[in-house]
């Protein structure tokens, strides 16, 4: 299994409601065209929430501005997704999302990595307790 997560932030110049207000809309409907095209098993889609403890925390450790949304993706075969990311269809497809992000996301301050599978953790495994997180 693979994952795929990006960490996004919107442009400056984008305010804030127009940003939430495409990511709910028109770039979930493109996140998912494209997972259903590359044969994702799963996807997810979130905002970073807009409260204070986010800003007390950034203030209180010196961290960068929190991103703005992620997104993580998973598939089965990564060998799979290296073929399918040089068909011709999904070559389209991603120049017209990237064309189409352009207007709300800064993808020089944006970050796109894999990792390997996420392990699973229960609040046992963390403070003793039994329980999900």
């Amino acid at each position: 299994m693979i994952r795929l997560m990006i960490l996004v932030r919107k442009r400056e110049d984008v305010e804030e409601e127009k940003f939430r207000n495409f990511w709910k809309g028109r770039h979930a409907d493109m996140v998912r065209q494209l997972c259903e095209a590359l044969d994702a098993f799963q996807f997810s889609q979130a905002l970073t929430l807009n409260i204070e403890r986010n800003r007390t925390m950034h203030s209180r450790y010196g961290t960068e501005h929190p991103f703005d949304g992620s997104v993580e993706v998973y598939w089965d075969n990564a060998g799979h997704l290296e073929t399918a990311l040089g068909e011709p269809e999904i070559v389209g497809l991603f120049g017209r999302f990237m064309v189409e992000q352009r207007e709300f996301i800064d993808h020089a301050r944006t970050c796109m990595y894999f990792t390997e599978p996420p392990f699973e953790l229960s609040t046992e495994n963390i403070l003793g307790r039994k329980g999900d997180l």
